[in-house]
């Protein structure tokens, strides 16, 4: 140890020290080393005191930079890791995000980056879906909102610390389900006659009834999926293209074969349905009022057993919707009188006796036209392997090979669908059938005949006069085919 006593000489600082601390003017090694940890303890500790300002500047400087929920959308559309969806499911990711946006600027305006929002904020925002829609649209919004957090958690940008919505359970959507019911011939018809001067929704709903497609399919159908002179169908159902590449190939009803004659053939071109395919695609939810709108004027009730509370678009005022139908076949509207929500609500509770605002669960809609084209063949005994395929249902079938080996009895199936389309067309009459002719003909026959041909001419005009200039074009065309 006697390197511990050797003198060290010092310069001034280090003298002033020793003197202060009443040393000789000298420090040992030891002395040195204490003081040499002590001054590195000591900018230690400046630095680091400087190196957290820095980051908590930096961190705050991000944190005003963070990905703001207005603008978050953009930025999971274009991230590597999000799933590849096609263009409609990337669009129903694009509305269910705008409606949980919209519902945060209108409750939580202070709240404006993604990385604020908290588990509270999330139940709230789920509180509401569960209050307001139904257990299956929670649901799917529930499932949305994990799957874009998850992605949005590998963006450096978004600085999420937290998901806020694990955690959060499912609901069980047996209990608040309601299936779409069967349509009867009469209803069919009444629609039939709402819808008569519409060629577009009548193709609508002549294609969905004739096929059992699905809203989507109908209303997006394209001509390069459809053969009118051979009376064919092949199209890949949307809902289920990702996972089968097969694509349902059928015939085509007489009826809807007609009804898609109407178009010229130099104009088949893109979608069926042109405008409806905009509607479609531009508003989808916009197109299901306009259907359901047809089935209230068809004096079809489509609520189910709940009340609906609205807002009129045109005073501001809350209206509540009874299920039942007045003796003119339209649902009972009562005015609340305000335009206040919550007041609205209260009223809602009071007048309809439920413990809270219900959305009306539509037990007839697009897809009852599915239900019915499926239970017209059921109850017609049709093998249900065939109703299996052409509602596209279980896929295990080789989907290429089914058609060529089934044909005829496919065929047949599509045949049994009762011919609702003519009268669409033409409701309220039909032509007599000519009668049969005695085999030997004279002149008894003739006048028959001329009575009879009198007949249907006479029920012929009647008809011809309620049709379109387009309609009558058609028909002539049909007939100038048949003659020759």
């Amino acid at each position: 140890d006697s390197w511990k006593q050797e003198p060290i000489p010092v310069d001034a600082a280090r003298l002033v020290l020793a003197f202060l601390s009443g040393g000789n003017g000298v420090f040992t090694r030891e002395q040195e080393l204490k003081a040499n940890i002590a001054e590195l303890e000591g900018v230690k500790a400046e630095r680091m005191a400087i190196e957290k300002k820095r980051a908590d500047d930096a961190a705050k400087a991000a944190a005003a930079n963070a990905v703001k929920i207005a603008g978050a959308f953009a930025v999971f559309e274009a991230s590597k890791r999000r799933p590849k969806s096609g263009a409609d499911t990337l669009n129903r990711y694009k509305s269910q995000y705008n409606q949980f946006s919209a519902w945060m600027a209108r409750n939580y305006p202070g709240t404006v980056r993604l990385r604020e929002v908290t588990p509270e904020i999330a139940e709230a925002f789920l509180t509401h879906m569960e209050r307001e829609y139904s257990a299956n649209t929670h649901n799917k919004y529930l499932v949305f909102l994990r799957m874009f957090w998850r992605v949005m958690r590998w963006d450096a940008k978004a600085m999420l610390a937290i998901d806020p919505w694990d955690g959060i359970k499912t609901l069980n959507v047996k209990k608040d389900q309601v299936k779409h019911r069967d349509l009867t011939v009469d209803e069919l018809r009444r629609v039939a006659e709402v819808i008569s001067g519409d060629y577009e929704m009548r193709l609508l709903f002549a294609i969905g009834f004739y096929t059992g497609l699905r809203f989507g399919d109908c209303a997006l159908l394209k001509w390069e999926n459809v053969d009118v002179a051979q009376g064919m169908l092949m199209v890949i159902p949307r809902k289920t293209r990702n996972r089968y590449a097969d694509a349902l190939k059928t015939r085509l009803h007489p009826a809807l074969c007609a009804l898609l004659s109407e178009t010229p053939k130099a104009k088949r071109m893109g979608f069926v349905i042109p405008g409806i395919a905009r509607a479609y695609r531009e508003d989808c939810s916009n197109l299901s009022k306009r259907i359901q709108a047809v089935f209230t004027a068809a004096r079809i009730q489509t609520n189910g057993d709940r009340a609906r509370l609205f807002k009129n678009p045109n005073t501001g005022r809350y209206l509540i919707e009874y299920p039942e139908l007045d003796e003119n076949g339209n649902h009972r509207i009562e005015d609340t009188g305000t335009k206040d929500a919550e007041s609205a609500k209260a009223i809602y509770r009071e007048h309809t006796g439920a413990d809270r605002v219900l959305r009306a669960r539509a037990s007839v809609g697009f897809h009852s036209l599915r239900h019915t084209f499926s239970s017209i063949l059921t109850n017609a005994n049709v093998n249900q392997e065939i109703v299996n395929y052409l509602t596209f249902h279980n896929q295990g079938t080789v989907v290429a090979t089914y058609y060529h080996a089934n044909a005829a009895a496919i065929a047949r199936a599509i045949s049994l669908l009762p011919n609702v389309e003519e009268l669409t067309r033409c409701p309220g009459t039909r032509l007599k059938a000519l009668p049969a002719l005695p085999a030997g003909g004279g002149e008894n026959a003739r006048l028959e005949r001329a009575e009879a041909a009198g007949d249907n001419l006479a029920a012929f005009r009647e008809i011809a006069d309620r049709m379109t200039a387009r309609e009558v074009n058609a028909a002539l065309n049909y007939l100038k085919s048949l003659s020759k």
